[in-house]
């Protein structure tokens, strides 16, 4: 054969094999570049989604209001879609195809943002719920928005006990049902500690500024906090002020009137850069009654009492949740319907065997990752969150067509369906105030884009980490930063 044969041969299979090789390696590539593109766009609309909900919560005063905090949530959900939508030139509508759903933790409990069946059934027929044909084509059948919010919580049942606990992102809980032994129904709310860490030296109900405990052998008493302020008015003398927190707000002390003279107009609120002065009226006995208690009127000081309060108020709750609870593990963890939870079948959830949850103790320390206390919390807020965030991308898959209790499913070209998220991203989630988005189904290449993100937020007023806490002892010679959980309400509202 003759080598121009030879040759035409080989380039009629070669420069095919060499032309599809090309035009998949491109392809390769353009798809590589859009999922980078994809990723880029997914992370700046989280953070800046996550941003507005920290500026929102800051500057508004009744963020902790749950109507003003769904406000607050549904404007960072709009900013979310306002920066997806200036990078992709597409509306929220169109969007809304691509994000199954948005998951917002909060201190204790998670909003999550997706699509919901806005009807009620008008009979059951066999379990299947039956919706009559003119309310399914309505344009009401279905709507996206926030779905109710759901409490980190579980069910716990031994013998005549039978009780929920709601959990938070630290050591706060709150437990109510019924506690066996006769007790009936009760409900408590605090602070879980280790009560043996914490030694009363002095508590006499009539003399705050005398007060002292010690906590890890660190005495922790009567403390001056104090704020530097600036006023509009020139009369009000710019500096520093001392203050305390009293349901959630500050209360100030001005030394400059009637030095060394108890009186009750010596207190203010700060609002617009003025002094608001407490009346002496019957709506603010008690407030004034706390405020002159923790002041020393011949020094002119005013005294924050908070701190002593949350170690002493923690171990009185601690020690009474130990016995109300004692003996309940998490073998009795129990779902809606009464049925046991194993969390021994499930992958990465820590088992904790027979260990008392709520007994805290030196072995249990509730302010310590590893504590038996703390492994369930973090398992409880897994749980939960994976549980309805898995259903509400599911249902997302297929709007389904209930007419006279027959089910029929849209078609569609791709499965939502909840991703495998990391247990460095779980640690974000089970500790921190966050956003989680998610975005899947949009055509790239030869295949979808799939993927999420989670953007955490500490300045906010959902929470404070106790990593960002400290105690400073008043010795210098033996001055030490020991990390302490939140001040009894000092610190929830710094």
């Amino acid at each position: 054969m003759k080598i121009q044969y030879i040759a035409v041969i080989f380039i009629i299979i070669i420069v095919p094999i060499v032309m599809v090789t090309a035009s998949y390696i491109n392809s390769q590539m353009d798809t590589i570049r859009l999922q980078s593109n994809y990723n880029s766009i997914l992370i700046d609309s989280t953070y800046d989604a996550i941003r507005a909900f920290q500026i929102n919560t800051v500057n508004n005063r009744y963020s902790s209001i749950s109507d003003s905090k769904i406000r607050d949530i549904e404007a960072a959900i709009n900013s979310f879609y306002t920066a997806l939508s200036n990078n992709q030139n597409l509306s929220k509508d169109e969007l809304q195809a691509y994000v199954p759903a948005l998951l917002f933790t909060l201190y204790d409990g998670y909003y999550i943002y997706s699509k919901y069946d806005n009807v009620y059934a008008t009979s059951i027929n066999h379990g299947i719920p039956v919706i009559d044909e003119e309310t399914l084509k309505s344009e009401e059948y279905t709507k996206t928005g926030l779905k109710p919010y759901i409490y980190y919580s579980c069910r716990y049942k031994k013998g005549t006990k039978d009780f929920v606990v709601n959990y938070t992102l630290d050591n706060a809980i709150t437990l109510y049902g019924n506690f066996g032994n006769g007790r009936g129904y009760q409900t408590r709310s605090g602070y879980l500690i280790n009560p043996n860490a914490v030694t009363v030296i002095n508590a006499q109900e009539a003399t705050p500024l005398s007060w002292r405990l010690t906590y890890n052998n660190v005495e922790i008493g009567p403390e001056i906090l104090t704020e530097y302020l600036a006023f509009i008015d020139d009369e009000d003398v710019p500096g520093n002020y001392d203050y305390l927190v009293y349901n959630g707000q500050k209360i100030y002390y001005d030394n400059t009137i009637g030095a060394g003279t108890a009186t009750s107009a010596k207190y203010f609120r700060y609002q617009n850069y003025k002094k608001t002065y407490l009346s002496n009226s019957s709506t603010n006995g008690e407030l004034l009654e706390y405020l002159m208690r923790r002041t020393n009127f011949s020094s002119g000081r005013l005294y924050s009492t908070s701190a002593f309060e949350y170690y002493y108020e923690a171990k009185k709750f601690s020690e009474e949740v130990a016995s109300l609870t004692n003996g309940i593990t998490q073998k009795e963890a129990v779902d809606e319907q009464g049925n046991p939870i194993d969390y021994s079948q499930e992958e990465n959830y820590t088992d904790t065997g027979n260990n008392p949850i709520f007994v805290a103790s030196n072995t249990n320390d509730p302010l310590i990752a590893g504590s038996t206390f703390n492994e369930n919390r973090v398992a409880v807020i897994r749980k939960s969150i994976e549980t309805n965030l898995a259903t509400a991308i599911h249902n997302y898959s297929a709007e389904r067509t209930l007419i006279a209790g027959s089910v029929q499913s849209d078609n569609i070209n791709y499965e939502f369906a909840l991703p495998v998220l990391t247990e460095e991203d779980w640690y974000k989630i089970t500790n921190k105030v966050s956003m989680i988005s998610f975005m899947q189904g949009i055509p790239i290449g030869h295949k979808y884009f799939n993927n999420y993100c989670v953007m955490t937020n500490d300045s906010n007023e959902e929470v404070v980490n106790k990593e960002n806490i400290y105690l400073i002892t008043r010795n210098a010679a033996r001055r030490k930063r020991i990390p302490f959980t939140r001040l009894y309400a000092f610190i929830r509202n710094q």
